[in-house]
């Protein structure tokens, strides 16, 4: 776009601006910008945050509080967590310690924190990710906030890479069943086993860790023999504009589509509650 004129500048979406300032450093832009915002630009401008060396979770030597809290919390068979631990597909981390933030000391906690871990690797072997969560709700029915109001932690750990989210490949199933979460896929696992499937019938597996699709595209460019992709995403239909999971579901269809993959959406059933969640 041109910048010789003020209206040309005025039309211009923010899309282009920054398109203009960021990716060709447009001297104009950046004039424009300093004057009419009566902002600086720095000189250079830094596109990506280069990533960090990935640590993953120490394991601990016991598996009791994922135990606990996969099966009395989030209704799983004990048959289908063995089997996830057997894959290595879920382990425990126990931190004892934190770092002060004022001092830089390393302190003990009053009590220690278990967390569930499900590592995501690279075809190697190597883990190059890894999503975690709290597991002190062991009380047999999901409980939003501790004694001292702390909602339990869940999230990825630091620097994880999101290509690598946690999937299940199997080389003699076409289809690919794709979820946002681990827990959903782990359902899944744990349906198919009570209906009599061996675990070498499980079809491949995805949990995004959300919607996009960096994993589920890094499966398919490896993986020639999947040819069917099945989305499972979070039938969120109440939460109105914020429904993310059937909106992105029926995108990523058509990108699937596009792409010659046999695609289907396979929502659960809308109701109140979902799972012990509400979610």
């Amino acid at each position: 776009p041109s910048m010789d004129d003020e209206s040309a500048w005025e039309e211009m979406s923010v899309a282009q601006k920054y398109i203009l300032i960021l990716g060709y450093r447009e001297e104009a832009a950046i004039s424009k910008i300093n004057t009419k915002y009566h902002k600086q630009l720095p000189a250079t401008v830094v596109m990506e945050k280069e990533r960090g060396e990935f640590d993953p979770p120490a394991k601990s030597d016991d598996n009791s509080h994922i135990k606990a809290y996969l099966t009395k919390t989030r209704g799983l068979s004990s048959a289908c967590v063995e089997y996830l631990i057997e894959k290595d597909y879920i382990y425990e981390s126990k931190i004892e310690t934190y770092t002060d933030k004022k001092t830089g000391l390393t302190k003990n906690l009053k009590t220690p924190i278990y967390n569930l871990v499900v590592p995501g690797r690279d075809p190697e072997g190597n883990i190059r990710y890894a999503y975690k969560r709290e597991t002190w709700d062991l009380e047999g029915e999901f409980i939003p906030k501790n004694r001292e109001g702390k909602k339990p932690f869940k999230g990825e750990a630091y620097n994880s890479e999101k290509a690598y989210a946690w999937c299940h490949i199997n080389p003699d199933s076409q289809e690919i069943a794709i979820f946002e979460a681990p827990i959903d896929a782990f359902s899944m696992i744990d349906l198919l086993l009570s209906q009599g499937v061996h675990t070498e019938n499980i079809p491949n597996m995805v949990a995004l860790g959300g919607t996009s699709t960096p994993a589920l595209d890094r499966i398919l460019n490896e993986n020639e023999h999947i040819k069917v992709c099945i989305i499972c995403f979070d039938n969120d239909y109440d939460k109105g504009d914020k429904a993310t999971g059937p909106k992105v579901a029926k995108e990523l269809k058509t990108n699937l589509e596009e792409r010659g993959y046999r695609t289907v959406i396979a929502l659960a059933p809308v109701t109140t509650k979902v799972d012990k969640e509400g979610k």
